[in-house]
């Protein structure tokens, strides 16, 4: 597998099972805005996050769609990658 598709593929696991963040903060009313580094082309389509709900970028930046073009590699090498048997074995190589 490509490093940049290992990389990303890290970074999707990483941010599905909660072990990693998306980088981001949160403002003075509770509302998630991700870093200018983190914002990509695809956070524009959304709905800016709201006091009632807060999160709508931070559940995009964990997005497989969100990482591909975060780390620029194709969307579809990287959701192949995903669905490969045995992919989330990069999780625990990564943290050793």
């Amino acid at each position: 597998m490509r490093k940049d598709i290992e990389d990303a593929l890290y970074t999707y696991l990483a941010r599905k099972w909660r072990i990693q963040e998306p980088s981001g903060k949160t403002d003075k009313y509770g509302r998630w805005l991700p870093t200018w580094k983190e914002k990509q082309r695809c956070c524009r389509m959304l709905k800016a996050p709201t006091r009632t709900e807060p999160d709508t970028l931070k559940k995009h930046c964990c997005t497989i769609e969100h990482v591909a073009k975060l780390h620029n590699v194709d969307l579809g090498q990287l959701s192949s990658a995903a669905l490969q048997e045995g992919s989330e074995q990069i999780l625990q190589r990564r943290r050793e």
